[in-house]
């Protein structure tokens, strides 16, 4: 599950180094995450607060976190980040990221 992301054993490890290989590229709503083996884990629907896309325009990087953590709606993410990280179940990294411009949406 890992593939280079750091497994999270307590709070501490939420905000790993930098991971490399990892990248996000994202613009107008819409986001691909890319593995170090070139595979897209992810092409889709991206909701992202402004401020979140000014520190990762502003950083180059951001948050990865990668597990099974039950997130839904009205569930308290904090809780369900630390349930599945005391579970063995979350690892996380910091991975690049680039705000382009519009991306055209790859699936229908």
């Amino acid at each position: 599950m890992a593939e280079g992301l750091q497994l999270v054993a307590d709070p501490a490890d939420w905000l790993p180094g930098t991971v490399s290989g990892w990248r996000l590229v994202a613009a107008a709503g819409w986001a691909t995450l890319t593995a170090p083996d070139a595979t897209i884990v992810y092409d889709g629907e991206l909701a992202l607060w402004p401020s979140c896309r000014q520190a990762a325009i502003a950083n180059g990087w951001v948050w990865l976190g990668v597990g099974v953590v039950g997130l839904g709606e009205g569930c308290d993410i904090g809780q369900a980040l630390r349930t599945a990280a005391g579970a063995g179940l979350l690892a996380t990294g910091l991975a690049a990221a680039s705000f382009p411009g519009p991306l055209a949406q790859h699936r229908q």
